[in-house]
């Protein structure tokens, strides 16, 4: 669900540490994108672990915290109607911190394995 009411989040797992990504697209200008504004200036970052919120910052600011995307965290779905098969590979790749670019490290090469491994399976 989107923005779960504060009594659920006992039941999920926090996932990173406010907006430290958002962050450094903002202050490093080899990492994102250039801004002449002090990013410090914005009243609004999230200094706090991240439990039931949405991490991608313009689902959070833009829409409330409630926008229809995967993958920011590292999920994958991936729906296959022929075969009647649905594979959901729920990670959080966050959790570990970013890497020493700034960036996280990426799920799909698990993705694509977990999904090999399902497909032979099938034969």
């Amino acid at each position: 669900m989107f923005t779960p009411p504060a009594h659920f989040k006992i039941k999920i797992a926090a996932t990173s540490w406010g907006n430290s990504y958002e962050y450094k697209m903002i202050d490093d200008p080899n990492f994102g994108y250039y801004v002449e504004e002090c990013p410090d200036m914005f009243k609004y970052w999230r200094n706090y672990t991240l439990v039931g919120e949405v991490n991608d910052g313009n689902s959070f600011y833009g829409n409330k915290g409630v926008a229809g995307h995967t993958g920011f965290t590292g999920t994958q779905v991936i729906i296959d109607p022929e075969e009647n098969l649905q594979i959901i590979l729920l990670t959080n790749k966050q959790n570990n911190g970013p890497l020493p670019s700034g960036s996280y490290r990426s799920t799909g090469a698990l993705s694509k394995q977990v999904a090999n491994i399902v497909y032979e399976s099938l034969n």
